[in-house]
């Protein structure tokens, strides 16, 4: 017995040690990889600019440079994954803020679903593997989440060794503005109806990120940005499924003093403009989710335009 635990330890440090010291062969040409070119880009666009912070709703959600077109002022849409978590969304845009600044903060529904908001396996990825540096950037609660996740993507790793890299997922290709860029099938309509989400109720429910979002508009108002708190764009029959819940989120926003610029319902959009996930929208979806981001900013008297 005692030779089997020993043998279980050693084999769970060598996970461990794979997840942080293995170099992988693969993270940087995945999806998640792009986060370094959008960071980048984010920090040479000059002038006071519109920030969209969110998952990958937002990333394959918005036509951006029409909002530039729209409000004069120039824009980038930093939407990557929901599996890195809002909060490391918000705190690795966070030093490239400026004063004068806009940040558009998008919460997917999912992030105030137990701890879902201090992400998962891809958040690993791009720790260990991608920018490695912005380890510094995660709590110990986050650590303590991801703990379970760690011996996987440590196994995953070791795994990969044997793989040929076109075994994974691509990156996907991102344009000047930072939006996905589509193949050509889903220029128009959804390829094929997606379902519904999962029902989910007030019992699913969880404050956790709140006190986060709160913190960071605190901070980026210090510094002499502003933040908007935006609903996601979401399918209408997961919206459904899901009202209870979204309920209760907009409930606790209220009670925490964080106001949407527009209500849940009426970015719960029909499940055409959508493709495969309830986030995710095709290009005829994007073009009228912008439209109506710029009609809500300017209906709110958000400081956004650029013109003087």
């Amino acid at each position: 017995m005692r030779r089997i635990a020993l043998y279980g330890i050693v084999f769970l440090s060598g996970l461990i040690a794979a997840c942080f010291f293995l170099p992988s062969k693969h993270a940087r040409e995945t999806m998640l990889g792009a986060q370094i070119t959008k960071l980048k880009a984010l920090e040479a666009l000059p002038g006071e600019r519109i920030i969209i912070v969110g998952g990958s709703g937002c990333g394959q959600g918005f036509v951006t440079s029409n909002i530039c077109a729209a409000l004069n002022r120039p824009a980038y849409n930093m939407g990557l994954h929901a599996g890195l978590g809002l909060i490391y969304q918000m705190v690795a845009v966070e030093p490239l803020i400026r004063k004068g600044d806009v940040v558009l903060l998008i919460p997917e529904y999912a992030n105030f679903d137990g701890s879902s908001c201090f992400g998962g396996a891809e958040l690993l990825m791009m720790v260990c593997d991608i920018i490695p540096e912005q380890k510094r950037l995660l709590s110990f609660r986050h650590w303590l989440h991801l703990l379970p996740a760690i011996p996987k993507y440590g196994s995953d790793k070791l795994r990969h060794l044997l793989m040929s890299v076109d075994s994974f997922d691509r990156s996907r290709d991102f344009d000047l503005y930072g939006d996905a860029v589509y193949p050509s099938d889903l220029s128009e309509g959804a390829v094929l109806p997606f379902p519904a989400a999962r029902h989910m109720s007030n019992k699913d429910f969880s404050p956790t990120v709140l006190s986060h979002i709160e913190e960071f508009i605190r901070r980026i108002s210090s510094c002499g940005g502003a933040v908007y708190v935006v609903p996601p764009a979401f399918q209408a029959s997961s919206f459904e499924r899901q009202k209870l819940f979204i309920d209760c989120i907009v409930k606790a926003m209220e009670k925490s003093s964080i106001p949407l610029i527009a209500s849940p319902e009426r970015y719960a959009l029909d499940d055409k403009y959508f493709y495969d996930t309830p986030y995710h929208m095709n290009l005829l979806g994007r073009q009228m989710r912008t439209r109506m981001l710029v009609e809500d900013l300017v209906q709110a008297h958000c400081d956004v335009s650029g013109a003087k």
